[in-house]
């Protein structure tokens, strides 16, 4: 199957959204989405410039379909008690295709 540039972006938002809405069952310290994110993915149906999500193809015979998160704090500083996560890596996997999202905060970039 071919996907063009509006499929990809489509299902960029889609997968995205689908990480959100997974983040908002984490407390809010682990949940490095902001609440401009949520609004701006709700307006603009994109996901935030600073992530980078690549599609891939597993030869794993076996189905499933898993979702995961792992955030952690990026800084040049160690954190405080109070700083919340602000990047980190995230999978969804259905079957056949994997999606992996890697976040890390403009500031680093």
């Amino acid at each position: 199957m071919d996907l063009d540039a509006e499929d990809l972006a489509l299902l960029s938002a889609w997968v995205t959204k689908t990480w959100m809405a997974y983040a908002l069952t984490r407390s809010p310290l682990n949940n490095h989405f902001t609440e401009a994110e949520y609004h701006s993915l709700a307006s603009e149906h994109r996901p935030p410039h600073s992530d980078i999500i690549l599609l891939m193809h597993s030869i794993e015979p076996i189905t499933q379909v898993a979702i995961g998160i792992f955030s952690s704090y990026y800084g040049t500083a160690p954190p405080t008690a109070s700083d919340a996560d602000n990047g980190g890596l995230f999978y969804f996997a259905v079957k056949n295709v994997a999606l992996l999202m890697f976040r890390c905060p403009p500031e680093l970039e």
